[in-house]
């Protein structure tokens, strides 16, 4: 038989090459295509179990939250999610999700170990096997998932954070106001008016521990009328979870106004309350405080150059002792603190009773006419407010402060049990609407809680003033993917 020549034996070469070829650029075509569209949908399933575990998070920060609420949290965000434009087209059935999503809880973030008890406030979210739509890939793979899983929950205080222009005033909430905003106060902003707080000593000798009330921290090294009053003008700095030590009045010092002395230091406190506050309103004591010589900005500017804020108000200040408002409040601050609903409250009954003359009912009338003239938070923010008052206008000459009338005000649960030492578990942020008045048990703070804290009160580049713990993802130690 005779051999084909060489050429002859080549035939169809090409054609065997060439369909191998076009079948590996479809592969890499199906790749490509294919595992874009994989990545897309693991991104977008990500983000939706991200905001799901978020949301369950936010629900658990409220103590009085169940885990039966974040549940129904956490799958309504998912159906608003994958019902919304670009998670349409996810193979993701929302009238499943009770099956499909799946919901954990932990006592712990981080290791995350699935606990049924109600105290066990981080959520973990779960989606395992979404598959994925595919092109061109089903001839070589036969089904493609993807996964995700998110760990939420409030970002506790660790040990050394440092929070400046605190305020040496402790507030102490119920365990059960903790995490809630303004803990159980009504939070003002820049639309609407909140609480305003009226904060007055207890008793003299009868320190009072409990929710509502208002007591003196010494902070670190900071003892004595000098330092406590500076820090109530220019604020310290606080490490939270630290204790602190609280002060207790002496039995026989009706003086001591929100604050108390230790045993070797005794002395009027009312006086560095006034003293030391008032300096956010431009009212400086001359044997204590002198207005600053220099602009804020300036190289020669000290650390007790305590400037005013740039916004004060031209209302009359409201005076809680006029007549005798200051008796028959005496049951709204037997806590140390009222708010103004609260007042008004008890000096309309008081007015109704029938007991009262002439006298009497007018100051009660005029109390409460001025009472609506007080500054409030949204006028401070609103220079169309007709109580909004440019500091210019005062006479400075060297300059303010924005925001210096929003103090930074430390939290601690308190109660019957509660003793001198005590740990703080927060910041809350402060609108002070006035400048204190009065003196002694007659010496009155009034604020507004706020929901945040701007940076530039204390003239200092402190940012991390927060009023409630701050919610945050986790990394999921049982999943790579999140």
């Amino acid at each position: 038989m005779k051999a084909l020549s060489h050429r002859k034996q080549q035939k169809g070469a090409v054609l065997i090459l060439v369909t191998v070829a076009l079948f590996t650029l479809l592969g890499f075509t199906a790749l490509a295509l294919d595992g874009g569209y994989l990545i897309l949908n693991k991104n977008r399933l990500q983000d939706a179990v991200d905001s799901a575990a978020l949301s369950g998070g936010k629900t658990l920060s409220d103590e009085k939250a169940t885990h039966a609420d974040a549940i129904q949290a956490v799958r309504d965000t998912m159906k608003a999610i994958m019902e919304g434009d670009g998670f349409k087209k996810m193979n993701v059935d929302t009238t499943k999700l009770a099956e499909t999503v799946q919901i954990e809880f932990s006592h712990d973030p981080v290791p995350f170990s699935p606990s049924v008890d109600e105290d066990a406030r981080y959520i973990r979210v779960r989606m395992e096997t979404v598959p994925v739509t595919q092109f061109f890939s089903q001839l070589m793979v036969d089904v493609w998932q993807v996964r995700a899983s998110a760990v939420a929950g409030t970002l506790a205080p660790e040990k050394g954070t440092q929070i400046c222009d605190v305020v040496p005033l402790l507030m102490l909430v119920s365990q059960e106001d903790v995490g809630t905003p303004g803990y159980g106060y009504n939070m003002a902003n820049a639309e609407q008016d909140g609480d305003f707080i009226v904060i007055k000593s207890p008793a003299a000798g009868k320190p009072n521990m409990a929710p509502g009330n208002f007591q003196a921290l010494r902070l670190d090294d900071a003892r004595g009328a000098d330092r406590y009053r500076d820090g109530l003008a220019g604020g310290h700095c606080i490490d939270i979870d630290e204790d602190y030590e609280v002060d207790e009045c002496p039995e026989n010092d009706n003086n001591c106004a929100l604050t108390v002395v230790d045993s070797s230091e005794s002395g009027n406190m009312a006086g560095p309350t006034r003293q030391g506050l008032n300096t956010r309103f431009n009212e400086y004591n001359p044997g204590k405080y002198k207005k600053p010589s220099y602009a804020p900005d300036d190289p020669s500017a000290g650390e007790d150059d305590f400037y005013s804020d740039c916004v004060l108000s031209s209302a009359d200040l409201l005076d809680f002792k006029q007549g005798k408002l200051v008796d028959y409040l005496t049951t709204a601050f037997e806590d140390g603190s009222a708010t103004k609903s609260e007042i008004i409250d008890i000096l309309n009954q008081k007015k109704a009773s029938g007991e009262l003359g002439k006298k009497e009912i007018k100051d009660i009338d005029d109390f409460i006419s001025a009472s609506s003239g007080m500054q409030m938070y949204a006028d401070y923010q609103n220079p169309q407010s007709a109580s909004y008052k440019e500091y210019e206008v005062k006479g400075n000459d060297n300059g303010c402060l924005k925001d210096r009338r929003i103090v930074k005000v430390p939290v601690a649960v308190g109660g019957s049990d509660v003793g001198k030492n005590i740990p703080v578990i927060g910041v809350a942020c402060m609108f002070l609407n006035q400048q204190v008045t009065g003196n002694g048990l007659s010496q009155y703070v009034v604020g507004e809680f706020i929901p945040e804290c701007g940076a530039d009160g204390d003239g200092a580049s402190d940012e991390s003033g927060f009023t409630q713990p701050r919610l945050v993802l986790y990394n999921d130690s049982g999943s790579g993917d999140s």
